[in-house]
């Protein structure tokens, strides 16, 4: 029994192509009101295996940089404000019930210090707690997970199956701890002792991630 409102926004979900689907069902990793940022999001897509690479032609970042503009276009994202050269976007809250409604069972996001369990199911993670000690076991015991996005704090003794994570904006943030042998890609922003802690090639947590396939630090 979906509003009118629902209906229209979920027939232009399902207009969209595969590929934009997903990477719109992703964006539920993030809170409500949350600052997009497009060269942040696009080196996620592409990092997750969103981005339709038989154009050998061109590169897989600009593809998504053009996925980003259809959404832009079909009015998925709306631009907010500038950030240093760049606009900020944001995703209405109605489309931002829709991707979660719609997702899940493969992503999560938790932030909520009352909740008990994570569906069992789930492969991508985001989290943004007061404190993630009594969230641990749940946490680690999520056989599927693949994707971890810490924006606040950082989850200590992390699963072995991980092969992403992404660290935004947890200026606390000083060290890494020990990281799966799975892992295959690690983005980090707005983290400015972490960033000095990754430093090449005498920071205290660069031999952590010195053997990581893909890794950016911003």
């Amino acid at each position: 029994n979906l509003s009118e409102p629902k209906r229209a926004l979920l027939w232009s979900y399902q207009k969209l192509d595969p590929c934009l689907q997903r990477c719109f069902l992703y964006c539920s990793l993030f809170p409500k009101g949350y600052k997009y940022i497009i060269d942040e999001l696009v080196h996620l897509w592409v990092a997750e295996g969103f981005i339709d690479a038989r154009d050998t032609n061109k590169r897989m970042e600009d593809t998504g940089m053009d996925y980003f503009k259809e959404m832009v276009s079909g009015s998925f994202f709306q631009p907010f404000s500038e950030r240093f050269d760049s606009t900020v976007y944001i995703m209405h809250d109605l489309l931002h019930d829709l991707a979660e409604s719609l997702s899940r069972e493969d992503c999560f996001r938790l932030e909520d210090d009352k909740v008990r369990e994570i569906p069992c199911t789930v492969r991508h993670l985001s989290v943004r707690v007061e404190s993630i000690i009594q969230h641990k076991p749940s946490v680690c015991k999520l056989q599927h997970l693949r994707t971890l996005i810490c924006i606040d704090p950082l989850v200590p003794d992390l699963p072995s199956s991980l092969q992403r994570i992404s660290i935004v904006d947890c200026p606390n943030i000083s060290s890494l701890p020990d990281l799966p042998s799975s892992l295959q890609h690690i983005y980090i922003r707005d983290c400015p002792l972490l960033k000095e802690s990754c430093r090449v090639p005498d920071g205290e947590s660069w031999p952590k991630i010195a053997h990581i396939r893909w890794k950016r630090i911003d």
